[in-house]
């Protein structure tokens, strides 16, 4: 009878143990103000905001409302493209943004920063299709590109890091 009863309770303990915890889930799509339902990346800031990228801008969500970011031609304190592909928070408040084919911005206290690819500077970024975003415990930014390999941003240079062949010791690929 011992041995029945902690078999007993021992099913019951990793029963639940193992299952599902009552996670609910809010919807955010076009309905609510989403500025389009394919969201390439998100992520919160320091003040809590949580911050969209999608294939047709930014999209800034303070757990009640919207607020878009998006490229106005010839104004340079817009988003310099609309097909976000990356985001990174930093810990200065500043969010870090990734396009697809229009380069780098940075966005802290409502202004715009953008760094793009320029073919006779070595300290530009090596491409402008950006795919990942990483920040290091020194502070410096890594920067994915597609096909433009692996950049280093610090103190507003771009050390680039690229596939050769020659070398093993390099990028497998850019």
């Amino acid at each position: 009878m011992k041995r029945a009863f902690l078999i007993f309770l021992l099913s019951a303990i990793i029963q639940n143990s193992y299952s599902q915890s009552n996670i609910s889930f809010d919807r955010l799509t076009t309905k609510e103000g989403l500025a389009h339902n394919q969201v390439r990346s998100i992520v919160q800031d320091v003040n809590g905001f949580i911050w969209f990228g999608t294939t047709t801008g930014l999209q800034r969500y303070d757990g009640k409302k919207f607020t878009t970011y998006q490229n106005i031609p010839g104004d340079s304190n817009s988003l310099i493209g609309n097909r976000i592909r990356a985001l990174l928070a930093d810990d200065e408040g500043g969010i870090w943004i990734g396009t697809f084919g229009s380069g780098l911005s940075y966005l802290k206290d409502g202004k715009f920063t953008h760094y793009t690819y320029e073919e006779n500077n070595p300290e530009s970024i090596s491409n402008n299709s950006i795919e990942a975003l990483v920040m290091d415990k020194k502070g410096n930014l890594w920067v994915g590109t597609r096909e433009g390999g692996l950049n280093k941003f610090r103190n507003g240079k771009f050390e680039r890091f690229l596939a050769d062949t020659s070398d093993s010791t390099s990028l497998s690929h850019n």
